[in-house]
């Protein structure tokens, strides 16, 4: 038991980074996004169309998106009949900026988390503001201020397909501090987290009752093997005047150890098609697993609630 958990966590403090990381990698994932008046039924539109709607994001060049993300986990892992419990709230304050714009309709995008709040409860506990100057000060939370106020780019379509990104001058500054968690575990979740930033949106235009497919999703998790998330959307309804389109998801997850019976995600997203960006919506991401032998079994059972609302 000893070893199996030696692997699955490989030292407190890097767990919790990667724990971190992880809900990160699962925010992108499931598209979903925070704001206090959101809630897990989808918003009602003004009138309803049966017309077909192109899905664009309309980058401007100086355009600023501030996004606000929130998400809390509740998870449960048990080890020969132990509970072990863990709850963490997660909230990150996020802002992209319009760089260039080609002409393809392409964008050159600044991405840049401005703050990071983080309170963990449980085996491992947490309590972490990046605007909280003795947080700064304390050198468990290095790697962290190094996330946060630290921007990348990355060249998205008018889809949301990414063409390329560039966090050298990120990994530089991690690698300069000799921080704990500069290496290519950490390396290959910023790249997930940047692929995964914008939605896939359909190739053509589509309309109420319509699916389309927006992509696959692989991640590794540490000590648990590849996650896969097949992600499609259904369209929910289109407003009368078709400048809100609401994105219902569906997602077929795959992991070594995943048990299908109680692993799923609902939500919704709202989709501003005369503006070109997602506007607010809600996740839910349940996910039951099992991983070890016979002998030393670890089961673990986690719940995702993502809120999130943008400002443009």
């Amino acid at each position: 038991m000893k070893t199996l958990l030696k692997r699955l966590i490989k030292g407190k403090e890097n767990m919790k980074t990667r724990l971190i990381f992880t809900v990160l990698i699962l925010l992108t994932a499931t598209a979903a996004l925070f704001a206090q008046d959101i809630t897990a039924t989808p918003p009602a539109l003004a009138g309803s169309s049966r017309d077909s709607v192109l899905l664009r994001y309309q980058f401007t060049k100086g355009q600023i998106v501030t996004t606000n993300a929130n998400t809390l986990m509740k998870m449960n892992m048990e080890m020969n009949g132990q509970a072990m419990p863990m709850d963490m709230t997660m909230n990150l304050d996020m802002k992209y900026t319009i760089i260039s714009v080609n002409a393809d309709k392409s964008a050159q995008i600044e991405f840049v988390i401005t703050r990071m709040r983080v309170d963990m409860a449980g085996p491992m506990t947490m309590d972490f503001d990046s605007d909280r100057k003795e947080d700064a000060e304390n050198p468990q939370f290095k790697t962290m201020f190094l996330i946060v106020n630290n921007p990348f780019s990355m060249v998205i379509d008018s889809r949301g397909k990414l063409i390329s990104f560039d966090m050298k001058g990120m990994m530089e500054k991690m690698a300069a501090a000799d921080a704990d968690a500069t290496n290519e575990e950490l390396e290959r979740m910023l790249n997930e987290f940047t692929k995964n930033s914008f939605i896939q949106l359909p190739e053509a235009a589509v309309k109420t009752g319509d699916t389309y497919d927006a992509g696959t999703i692989e991640q590794d998790i540490s000590g648990m093997g590849k996650m896969t998330v097949s992600v499609t959307y259904k369209i929910h309804a289109v407003s009368g005047d078709k400048r809100f389109v609401i994105l219902i998801p569906t997602a077929k997850m795959d992991m070594p150890g995943l048990e299908k019976d109680g692993s799923g995600m609902t939500g919704w997203l709202l989709f501003d098609a005369t503006r070109g960006n997602i506007t607010k919506s809600y996740g839910n991401l349940a996910m039951k697993l099992a991983v070890g032998d016979a002998e030393q079994k670890i089961k673990v059972g986690a719940e995702y609630i993502i809120k999130c609302s943008s400002q443009f």
